[in-house]
């Protein structure tokens, strides 16, 4: 966008959505909601409120900007500051092109400030280069082809990744590649939660042990509870497998009340020497029973793909 347009843009806007519109006469949002329409604002309104109900200044409120169902021009910001990185990220999904912020308690305020203001900084300029060729440039290639995202987290200064933020990301990637595999390591925050809800297949890895067996049985139930990931979506997978284990397989299956998709056989000298190399098992040991494995689990995944452009992708939760 050039400048003169990012100034027609702020100076004559043809939707305006205002976040913290309020009822209250002595509120600043219902003040930006009435100065609008004093003086005769061409465009449309959109009073932004999730806990109020009803009209003001006879503009129905709305719960949030992805509600709206037309294209919004301008936010303007009336809440408080630790609101702010989460209603921009939904402007920026709902596609706003620009926004003004009225919050104060940033740097004046000490270290947390100057991290919040870094963090909304941070939320505009990752949303506004989030594009394939973006992508592919923060993307690590392994020589066979598989492109690695690291996971997010609390390294200098940036904070962990939003489920709006994954679910922009997610989407990406599902237009660029085949299949998308994502570790989802060991809690179910709300951006865990995100994925799930998004996933094609999940794949729930366990062992034949009894705390193991028992942790698989309460998130089955607890996803059956949420009502997604669906009972068929998910694969449960048992990891360093023995077939002369104290636990059966079928034994397994009872307890946790689902059928066993893949067994991984239980190979610690092969695996570790693999990860100390830096290498896949299907080089460092391509003849090895538990690469063999591995193959056999991507193939039986992949069945009935073959012909499809772009599947969508994978969740991977590990215990």
């Amino acid at each position: 966008m050039s400048s003169n347009n990012i100034v027609d843009l702020f100076l004559n806007p043809k939707s305006v959505a205002v976040i913290g519109a309020s009822k209250n006469l002595i509120k600043g949002g219902n003040r930006i909601i009435n100065n609008l329409t004093l003086n005769n604002f061409k465009g449309k309104i959109y009073p932004i409120n999730p806990n109020a109900e009803g009209e003001i200044y006879g503009l129905k409120f709305k719960k949030s900007v992805l509600d709206i169902e037309d294209e919004v021009d301008l936010a303007i910001f009336y809440v408080g500051n630790r609101l702010i990185p989460g209603l921009l990220e939904e402007c920026i999904q709902k596609g706003i092109k620009g926004a003004l912020i009225e919050a104060s308690g940033f740097e004046e305020v000490g270290k947390e400030g100057l991290e919040l203001r870094d963090r909304i900084v941070e939320i505009t300029d990752n949303f506004s280069r989030l594009d394939p060729t973006f992508l592919m440039n923060v993307l690590s290639r392994d020589p066979h082809g598989v492109y690695v995202l690291p996971s997010p987290v609390h390294l200098n200064g940036h904070n962990p990744a939003s489920p709006e933020i994954m679910e922009n990301l997610l989407d990406l990637m599902q237009k660029m590649f085949d299949f998308v595999i994502v570790d989802g390591g060991q809690s179910l925050d709300a951006t865990s939660l995100r994925i799930l809800q998004m996933s094609d297949t999940v794949l729930l890895v366990s062992t034949l042990g009894l705390p193991c067996l028992t942790n698989t049985s309460k998130l089955l139930k607890s996803f059956y509870t949420l009502g997604y990931p669906s009972r068929e979506r998910i694969r449960v997978i048992i990891n360093r497998y023995l077939k002369k284990s104290e636990i059966s397989l079928k034994d397994a299956e009872t307890g946790i009340d689902k059928k066993v998709f893949w067994t991984i056989p239980n190979d610690y000298r092969t695996t570790m020497a693999a990860i100390n190399q830096g290498k896949p098992l299907c080089q460092s040991a391509p003849k090895a029973a538990i690469a063999k494995s591995m193959r056999g689990l991507a193939e039986a995944l992949t069945k009935g793909d073959e012909n499809k452009e772009k599947r969508g992708w994978n969740f991977l939760k590990r215990k």
